[in-house]
């Protein structure tokens, strides 16, 4: 799993999601290797790294929700302000309209 720059061409929606993507993947990865220690007998470090895994999930889901609501709120807010320029417009061929 290599890093990824950040790119102008690449918005940061995708970035985060790419990223967060990765983090799951690694998730899985600790958790293939939980089961493996556990397997052989090791369960304090299957138990580890089953903890690490839970909080790279826990720490996703809040990024993922963080992001959602971020989304969420611009959303409203551009479409508000379109709603009030569409007035304004409105307001305006009617005062025309009036002459």
């Amino acid at each position: 799993m290599a890093t990824k720059q950040i790119t102008q061409e690449k918005d940061w929606l995708s970035t985060v999601f790419d990223s967060l993507a990765e983090v799951n993947d690694t998730r899985y990865v600790l958790e293939d290797l939980a089961r493996a220690f556990y397997a052989t007998g090791n369960t304090h470090v299957s138990e580890t790294l089953l903890y690490i895994a839970k909080q790279l999930a826990t720490s996703a889901e809040t990024i993922r929700t963080s992001v959602a609501m971020s989304v969420n709120e611009q959303f409203k807010a551009s479409e508000q302000s379109s709603r009030n320029m569409l007035n304004a417009a409105l307001a305006g061929v009617e005062l025309a309209s009036r002459k």
